[in-house]
């Protein structure tokens, strides 16, 4: 049975893609701070890649102000906040 857990944890980590970040604390002290203040690095940067995914994917619509949209996500983020913190009380 031992084997068994051993090959699952083995088999888990062959999926994981180790990836690194070279910074330098100077000219990229405002980075770091960033990273820094983030409960999880690791989720913050998946976020934002992912964020940046999506916004390269979307198709224009015609007559619709791009600034419309942004502010409409902008305020479904607060409101999303505001709810996250009602739900978790």
């Amino acid at each position: 049975m031992m084997e068994n857990a051993n090959n699952k944890r083995t088999a888990a980590w062959e999926t994981i893609k180790k990836l690194t970040l070279e910074l330098n604390s100077q000219a990229d002290a405002d980075i770091i701070r960033q990273l820094e203040s983030q409960k999880s690095i690791e989720e913050y940067i998946k976020r934002l890649i992912r964020d940046d995914i999506a916004k390269s994917i979307q198709i224009p619509l015609p007559g619709i102000n791009s600034d419309l949209i942004n502010d409409a996500e902008k305020n479904f983020d607060a409101v999303l906040s505001i709810l996250k913190k009602v739900v978790s009380k």
